[in-house]
């Protein structure tokens, strides 16, 4: 499946301030990828090179520590990760394992970079992308801070437990 337009269909919220031609341009040098269900589209540790948008299917997001994995969440079509991997050489903080057949544009960082420097507007966005991912994040970690400070004191009243559930 290379479907240029579903691409652009959904690239053009990510890159909401870029010019048409740059998305477009996004999409064409993007490499469209398959997956089958419980294979893995990134794994934890490995080094990005590039991120990916979801055109179809579901995968979930992965992480393991102390010999533990927990699923973070869901990836649905129109979904974007791995974008640190646009920027630098990093290990991924987590895997991503489909769920059902997945098709995803892959985004290398190489032919990123070289589209998105022709436009203020894609960089931007993808600013505004990133800075939203670590709200998230640093939103995620007072919400972990919490509980973990209400484990260790052992004094878990029902209303932060109540709390905990309905967010989980």
């Amino acid at each position: 499946m290379r479907d240029i337009n579903l691409a652009i269909q959904f690239l053009n919220p990510i890159f909401e301030e870029a010019d048409m031609a740059v998305i477009r341009e996004i999409a064409e040098v993007g490499d469209f990828r398959s997956f089958e269900t419980d294979e893995y589209l990134v794994k934890q540790g490995d080094i990005g090179d590039c991120a990916f948008l979801i055109l179809a299917g579901n995968a979930s997001v992965e992480t393991s520590a102390y010999g533990e994995t927990a699923v973070l969440g869901d990836l649905n079509p129109g979904d974007l990760f791995g974008e640190i991997a646009l920027i630098y050489d990093t290990p991924r903080s987590c895997s991503v394992k489909a769920k059902s057949k997945v098709v995803a544009l892959c985004l290398s960082r190489t032919s990123f970079q070289k589209t998105v420097i022709k436009d203020a507007g894609a960089l931007h966005s993808m600013v505004k992308t990133l800075t939203r991912r670590v709200q998230e994040l640093t939103d995620s970690a007072a919400k972990l801070a919490i509980v973990k400070k209400a484990l260790h004191c052992c004094d878990i009243d029902s209303e932060v437990l109540k709390k905990i559930k309905e967010e989980a």
